[in-house]
Protein backbone atom coordinates (compact mmCIF):
# COMPACT_ATOMS: atom_id res chain seq x y z
CA UNK A 1 0.00 0.00 0.00
CA UNK A 2 1.44 3.02 -0.60
CA UNK A 3 2.47 5.65 1.98
CA UNK A 4 0.46 8.63 2.73
CA UNK A 5 2.36 11.75 1.61
CA UNK A 6 3.16 14.13 4.61
CA UNK A 7 3.10 17.93 3.46
CA UNK A 8 5.40 19.29 6.02
CA UNK A 9 7.92 16.60 5.39
CA UNK A 10 8.14 17.09 1.80
CA UNK A 11 8.47 20.86 2.70
CA UNK A 12 11.55 20.08 4.85
CA UNK A 13 12.63 18.54 2.38
CA UNK A 14 12.86 20.73 -0.18
CA UNK A 15 14.12 23.59 2.04
CA UNK A 16 17.02 21.03 3.11
CA UNK A 17 17.97 20.11 -0.90
CA UNK A 18 17.24 24.07 -1.00
CA UNK A 19 20.05 24.96 1.63
CA UNK A 20 22.40 22.41 0.69
CA UNK A 21 22.44 23.93 -2.60
CA UNK A 22 23.06 27.48 -1.62
CA UNK A 23 26.01 25.86 0.51
CA UNK A 24 27.84 24.44 -2.31
CA UNK A 25 26.91 27.58 -4.47
CA UNK A 26 29.19 30.23 -2.00
CA UNK A 27 31.65 27.53 -1.33
CA UNK A 28 31.58 27.46 -5.26
CA UNK A 29 31.78 31.41 -5.28
CA UNK A 30 34.63 31.41 -1.98
CA UNK A 31 37.02 29.26 -3.81
CA UNK A 32 36.75 30.90 -7.37
CA UNK A 33 37.37 34.26 -5.35
CA UNK A 34 40.56 32.54 -3.64
CA UNK A 35 42.00 31.43 -7.20
CA UNK A 36 41.29 35.24 -8.66
CA UNK A 37 43.35 36.55 -5.51
CA UNK A 38 46.52 34.12 -6.04
CA UNK A 39 46.62 34.74 -9.20
CA UNK A 40 46.60 38.24 -9.34
CA UNK A 41 49.03 37.81 -6.69
CA UNK A 42 51.03 35.84 -8.81
CA UNK A 43 51.05 38.23 -10.97
CA UNK A 44 51.93 40.98 -8.94
CA UNK A 45 54.94 39.19 -7.47
CA UNK A 46 56.10 38.16 -11.40
CA UNK A 47 56.13 42.02 -12.80
CA UNK A 48 57.63 43.50 -9.31
CA UNK A 49 60.73 41.05 -9.32
CA UNK A 50 63.29 42.55 -10.09
CA UNK A 51 65.34 40.22 -13.26
CA UNK A 52 69.27 39.89 -12.86
CA UNK A 53 71.43 39.89 -15.95
CA UNK A 54 73.42 36.48 -16.16
CA UNK A 55 76.87 37.17 -14.78
CA UNK A 56 79.31 37.02 -17.31
CA UNK A 57 82.43 34.35 -16.81
CA UNK A 58 86.22 35.77 -16.35
CA UNK A 59 87.59 32.76 -17.89
CA UNK A 60 88.32 33.89 -21.65
CA UNK A 61 87.63 31.39 -24.43
CA UNK A 62 91.27 30.50 -25.57
CA UNK A 63 90.63 28.54 -28.62
CA UNK A 64 88.27 31.62 -29.42
CA UNK A 65 90.56 34.23 -28.83
CA UNK A 66 93.24 32.35 -30.78
CA UNK A 67 91.13 32.17 -33.99
CA UNK A 68 89.50 36.16 -33.70
CA UNK A 69 92.50 38.09 -31.26
CA UNK A 70 90.60 41.40 -32.50
CA UNK A 71 87.05 40.45 -31.15
CA UNK A 72 85.60 43.02 -29.04
CA UNK A 73 87.91 45.89 -30.12
CA UNK A 74 86.72 48.95 -32.04
CA UNK A 75 88.15 50.10 -34.83
CA UNK A 76 89.63 54.01 -33.92
CA UNK A 77 89.88 56.26 -37.84
CA UNK A 78 92.19 58.73 -37.99
CA UNK A 79 90.68 62.35 -38.07
CA UNK A 80 93.11 62.62 -41.31
CA UNK A 81 91.51 60.63 -43.28
CA UNK A 82 87.99 61.11 -42.01
CA UNK A 83 89.09 64.90 -43.00
CA UNK A 84 90.54 64.30 -46.87
CA UNK A 85 87.34 62.17 -47.16
CA UNK A 86 84.87 65.00 -46.94
CA UNK A 87 87.87 67.69 -49.11
CA UNK A 88 87.66 64.70 -51.82
CA UNK A 89 83.71 64.64 -52.07
CA UNK A 90 83.44 68.94 -52.31
CA UNK A 91 85.88 68.31 -55.45
CA UNK A 92 83.20 65.85 -56.74
CA UNK A 93 80.47 67.94 -56.17
CA UNK A 94 82.14 71.39 -57.87
CA UNK A 95 82.68 69.26 -61.08
CA UNK A 96 83.92 66.64 -62.27
CA UNK A 97 86.69 68.43 -65.28
CA UNK A 98 87.49 71.42 -62.98
CA UNK A 99 90.85 70.88 -61.28
CA UNK A 100 90.75 72.67 -58.15
CA UNK A 101 93.97 72.84 -55.69
CA UNK A 102 93.35 74.08 -52.10
CA UNK A 103 95.67 74.04 -49.99
CA UNK A 104 94.94 74.90 -45.98
CA UNK A 105 97.45 75.03 -43.16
Amino acid sequence: MPQPIDPLMEVNRISTSERIQQIADRASLQAQGRMAEATADDQVRKESTVKESENKSDEVDEELKRKNPFMGRKKKRSSTTHDSGKHQQSNKRDGEGSHHFDVSI
